[in-house]
């Protein structure tokens, strides 16, 4: 018995080594999948802003009225940090046009004058709406414990066919 006694006495600490040994990892998984979690919203709430503003697009929208519906539409960003470009296909979306507007380029899309994007895509043919939120600021990026900050571009479209030129 008092073999028995002995053995039992030298194992008290264990359970508290094993619990400290597995802690740290059960907390990187938690908070792993809080975070992973978090960035599928947001990318879920832009793509569904992208095709809020395609669809807006689609029934004869200025790009201005596009852009204003992507950023409501959206959820998770700040409104001004939102990219947008649209371009558009004759062929069924074999091949795009360049970018008519873009705002991280020299034609960012801010016109609410005519031509709407339909008109300059043609009834019919596909349009293309994409809002990307740029990583590179660091703002919206993941942070897991014992992994570090990961820097994400978030980039979503919404593409429907022209149906009102305006």
């Amino acid at each position: 018995m008092q073999r028995v006694r002995a053995i039992r006495e030298q194992d008290r600490g264990a359970a508290a080594v094993e619990f400290a040994l597995v802690a740290g990892l059960l907390l990187m998984l938690i908070f792993a999948s809080v975070q992973l979690g978090l960035a599928y919203y947001r990318w879920q709430g832009l793509q569904a802003g992208a095709r809020e503003g395609a669809r807006l697009a689609s029934v004869g929208g200025t790009q201005s009225d596009v852009a204003t519906r992507v950023r409501q539409a959206q959820n998770g960003f700040g409104g001004s940090d939102i990219q947008l470009s649209m371009a558009y296909s004759t062929d069924n979306g074999s091949t795009w046009s360049s970018n008519f507007c873009d705002d991280s380029g020299s034609t960012p899309c801010t016109s609410s004058l005519p031509p709407t994007p339909c008109t300059t895509a043609g009834l019919g043919n596909l349009l293309r709406v994409t809002a990307t939120v740029q990583g590179s600021t660091g703002k919206y990026a993941i942070s897991i414990p014992l992994v570090g900050n990961m820097k994400i571009t978030f980039t979503s479209s919404g593409t429907f066919r022209c149906e009102k030129t305006g």
